[in-house]
């Protein structure tokens, strides 16, 4: 988790707070090669996005969902089972109101 932050610091030169989805799709499938080869992370990386550009993702609020996600998973002493499914994922284009219900749902 350290390294993968670390990477993503050295991209965000500006200290904005945002890289790009390419850039963190790159740096997670060579931190973790085998795991997700054959993954599409884009549709998981849109509830971070920015409201100004879908290109930017805000990678603090991703990295908060990852922690936050990693000590349920602790807590519950079960596998990783992340919140937002594929189906909810799939068909997700702004981070309008469809976006906000599913961060409510998920969260409540």
């Amino acid at each position: 988790m350290k390294e993968l932050f670390k990477y993503i610091r050295e991209i965000d030169r500006d200290h904005n707070g945002f890289v790009t989805q390419t850039e963190l799709d790159d740096i997670l499938k060579i931190l973790f090669k085998q795991e997700l080869e054959n993954v599409t992370l884009k549709p998981i990386f849109l509830p971070f996005t920015s409201l100004a550009n879908k290109v930017l993702v805000d990678y603090k609020k991703f990295r908060d969902y990852i922690v936050r996600e990693l000590e349920d998973s602790k807590a519950k002493k079960s596998p990783l089972a992340f919140r937002y499914s594929p189906e909810d994922l799939k068909g997700m284009h702004s981070r309008g109101l469809e976006s906000q219900k599913l961060m409510t749902r998920n969260n409540g």
